[in-house]
């Protein structure tokens, strides 16, 4: 808080119904201080209550956002497994067309799919580790909801919430799958993905 800190001395803790005892902490002493501004518990509480719970919504967005994020991390990582649908088409397309060539041809494929594939699971990670750390956060305000304890004091969940609500939802990581690649069979340059990856449309 800014200016004098004061805390309430509830006479009723359960409910906080009858908080009119301060003690500022600039006496260390309990009295009333006209000098001082006060500001009641129950109404402190109250506030960060509301703002706790509109820190929890904002986490539950971001969370079902990486959520779905991961999900289409995993889709476009399977995608570039060589046992993939799509791979294998690539493949039989190189055998087909450039049989001499074919094992230069789908080494350089191989190692096309495997740097991908890499790519977007160091992607996955980021963001595996991101929503492991909301989580917790998230765990940490919900408890304090719950309980119901020390609301005039949210300053380390706050804290720990600072980035994510601040951030609020974060952009688009983009996750091409191997069909959103240009492909030729030849593979004398490697695939290229679409122009503009933000406009795929999830299959």
């Amino acid at each position: 808080m800014r200016g004098t800190k004061l805390l309430a001395i509830a006479k009723h803790a359960k409910n906080h119904t009858d908080c009119h005892q301060f003690l500022c902490e600039e006496c260390s002493k309990e009295e009333k201080h006209s000098t001082h501004i006060k500001k009641n518990l129950e109404e402190i509480s109250k506030s960060n209550f509301v703002l706790l719970a509109m820190t929890d919504q904002i986490l539950e967005n971001i969370e079902k956002h990486l959520e779905m994020q991961i999900a289409d991390a995993n889709m476009s990582v399977s995608s570039f497994d060589m046992h993939n649908p799509q791979l294998k088409s690539a493949i039989e397309r190189v055998e087909a067309a450039f049989e001499e060539k074919k094992q230069k041809a789908l080494a350089s494929l191989e190692r096309f799919a495997n740097g991908e594939k890499m790519k977007m699971v160091d992607k996955r990670i980021g963001i595996q580790q991101k929503l492991r750390e909301l989580k917790k956060a998230k765990k940490n305000v919900q408890r304090k909801m719950k309980r119901k304890i020390d609301l005039h004091d949210i300053s380390e969940i706050e804290k720990s919430t600072a980035g994510f609500c601040k951030s609020g939802v974060p952009p688009i990581k983009n996750f091409p799958q191997f069909k959103n690649y240009s492909f030729t069979p030849d593979m004398s340059s490697y695939p290229t993905p679409p122009f503009n990856i933000d406009a795929l449309q999830r299959n």
